[in-house]
């Protein structure tokens, strides 16, 4: 593991508020700058406004969406970014189609000259329930569906569009496959390869997982959690896939014997690993995983205090809570950046919708901050330990592990000593060095 690259995902911490009460459904995407872009709707009724919010480089940048002409509806179960930075929703409506038990799917793609409206619906099934999307990278949606066709007969199915057509192929059948689609959540990687995390419940609660590239499907059994009397009811899962193509997935199976339980499950080269994160801090998991550059897993905790903590993962069961974030509750969408940076959207209490961003990138959020503000400190080598010259305000020092040494205000030039022996990342304000100790 680096250290300066883990250094990089710590500290530095700081929120904006981006809806006051009134935020519902958020979202939270990565444009091909790093920039964050939310979509949130601004009220819990059909008709509320759907809103986009994005940081162009200098400041936050509003705009309303439009709402989809086949329903009054302005809340998508499914958003997603492409590599153009076009957004794409999907929105299931169940029993809108000729059969109370079929969902119809309606979509919203944005194009460089507006908005294009489409839907699916499949009459020559007996019922049919998304269970996840996304999108290429070149913005073409793909969809998969749980499609029954009479009694115990089910399949799970794929389908994309190409022009104008839906293309669909079915890629497991639940009775001779003895599984099933519940819930999911699907990414594509950086070489359009899609990722697949499902939650089963027949003929027992599983999590399984499937990969589809050019040569087709491949299906791996991830948690049997019926073996310890889980299930999966009124749970969700998310998946993560990283630079290079390995996936992470995020679940909360219910457990008879414990409640709710979040749980990691990533693929090795040896095949899945299962843990649960056991943060000592005592917060448990409530965002989905983001994996930086460096291939470290990060996570945000929620303590019983309403406090947020980032958490990382060292190896194998081994996880910490590394630094304290802000006060809040029901961090969601977390995203890390190719630089290494932390983005994620979170609330301040239950009955507050306030919506707040935050990040660990000093450059992302702040208005009056740019890149061409950012400085390195000076730092020059003492004996057991460094001085900060030219430089007065806080400055924190970090080990090569991330984690705090100490914080402290200087004023001009200024001895940081003793310390052991080792590299070490100081931060002041928007500046920051990097500087060896020998004792």
């Amino acid at each position: 593991m680096s250290g300066f690259l883990v250094l990089v995902a710590l500290g530095w911490w700081h929120s904006h508020l981006l809806e006051p009460n009134k935020s519902y459904g958020t979202n939270l995407m990565l444009d091909t700058s790093g920039f964050p872009v939310v979509v949130y709707k601004d009220g819990v009724d059909s008709l509320a406004n759907c809103i986009r919010v994005r940081w162009n480089g200098s400041g936050w940048v509003y705009d309303t969406l439009p709402i989809m002409p086949y329903k009054p509806v302005s809340v998508y179960s499914w958003v997603r970014i492409d590599s153009l930075n076009h957004l794409h929703f999907a929105k299931s409506v169940h029993g809108s189609g000729p059969s109370p038990d079929k969902d119809t799917v309606f979509f919203a793609s944005e194009t460089d000259t507006g908005w294009k409206f489409y839907k699916y619906f499949d009459y020559s099934v007996s019922s049919i329930r998304p269970v996840a999307f996304d999108v290429t990278g070149g913005g073409v949606p793909h969809l998969i569906l749980a499609m029954g066709f009479g009694g115990d007969s089910s399949v799970a199915a794929h389908i994309w569009m190409e022009g104008d057509t839906w293309i669909s192929e079915s890629f497991m059948n639940y009775e001779t496959d003895s599984l099933d689609a519940y819930l999911g959540d699907a990414r594509f990687d950086s070489n359009g390869n899609l990722h697949l995390a499902v939650e089963g419940m027949w003929p027992v609660w599983m999590l399984w997982y499937g990969f589809r590239d050019s040569s087709g499907w491949r299906i791996d059994t991830v948690d049997p959690v019926w073996e310890d009397d889980g299930d999966f009811c009124f749970s969700t899962c998310d998946i993560t896939v990283d630079w290079w193509g390995t996936p992470y997935i995020l679940y909360w199976p219910w457990y008879d014997w414990g409640g709710y339980k979040d749980k990691y499950a990533a693929l090795t080269p040896f095949g899945w690993i299962v843990e649960y994160p056991g943060l000592d801090g005592g917060g448990y998991t409530t965002s989905n995983y983001a994996v930086t550059p460096d291939s470290t897993v990060h996570t945000i905790s929620v303590h019983g205090d309403k406090t947020l903590w980032h958490a990382v993962r060292h190896g194998p069961n081994d996880w910490e809570e590394v630094e304290y974030i802000a006060p809040g509750i029901w961090p969601v969408c977390l995203n890390a950046d190719r630089d290494g940076y932390l983005h994620f959207l979170y609330f301040l209490s239950p009955s507050s919708y306030d919506l707040w961003y935050a990040t660990n990138n000093p450059d992302v959020g702040v208005s009056e901050s740019s890149s061409a503000t950012r400085e390195n400190l000076i730092l020059l080598m003492a004996p057991s330990g460094f001085w900060v010259a030219d430089y007065s305000g806080p400055v924190s020092v970090y080990d090569a592990t991330g984690r705090l040494i100490l914080s402290r205000d200087i004023k001009g030039k200024t001895l940081v000593s003793p310390l052991n022996s080792g590299v070490y990342f100081v931060v002041g304000g928007k500046q920051r060095g990097r500087v060896a100790v020998l004792r």
